[in-house]
């Protein structure tokens, strides 16, 4: 097979591998997140693992490395999910706000079921893209630290995360009446900027 001869050649562990599988499980047994600990745990199986498997394939397994990538990928799992509060409940019956969250600012079911977010629900999401935003910067400074064919990729991956953010507070954080998106020339403007700061850290 043949990610088994990527394993084999490459040295890798199959741990990330298994917790990819066991993200698919989880998929299929529950729907609702009930803390924030839990939501994690969650993208540590979904999302860190795509990470830790490009890490690997590069030959770095170092703690600091991983953590960036880590926090890189859960900022990026998570404003997604806040992207997408509608259209995960109307097509999928998820909600990935944890319970929790939902309780504490007083927002149930029904108000994300709204053609439009109420103050409770921008509240809530406001602080909850705040946490995402928190991942994505911490991770930032991983581009640093791999090799330039790759470098700005990653840094990509960052800059689109935090304009998505960005995208969801413009709007007033209300992602119920409209699907938030950089657009077309957000992204253009995303990869010329990323660009330009890749030249001149080689400069």
């Amino acid at each position: 097979m043949a990610t088994a001869g990527v394993i084999r050649r490459r040295g890798l562990t199959t741990d990330p591998f298994l917790r990819l599988i066991e993200a698919n499980r989880m998929d299929q047994r529950r729907r609702r997140w009930d803390t924030h600990e839990e939501l994690v745990h969650y993208c540590r199986h979904s999302a860190t693992t795509v990470g830790e498997m490009v890490l690997g394939v590069l030959g770095y397994r170092d703690p600091w490395r991983l953590g960036m990538s880590d926090a890189t990928c859960i900022g990026l799992q998570l404003v997604n999910f806040w992207q997408d509060i509608a259209r995960d409940l109307r097509d999928r019956d998820r909600i990935y706000l944890p319970r929790e969250s939902m309780d504490r600012f007083g927002v149930t079911e029904d108000d994300l079921r709204a053609p439009s977010a109420s103050p409770d629900v921008r509240a809530l999401v406001a602080a909850e893209v705040a946490l995402a935003r928190g991942y994505l910067l911490r991770g930032e400074p991983l581009h640093r630290f791999v090799p330039r064919r790759v470098s700005l990729d990653l840094r990509m991956f960052s800059a689109g995360g935090l304009a998505l953010c960005d995208a969801i507070a413009a709007q007033d954080h209300d992602t119920l009446r409209r699907r938030p998106a950089p657009g077309r020339l957000g992204r253009a403007r995303i990869g010329a900027s990323a660009l330009r700061r890749a030249l001149r850290g080689r400069g």
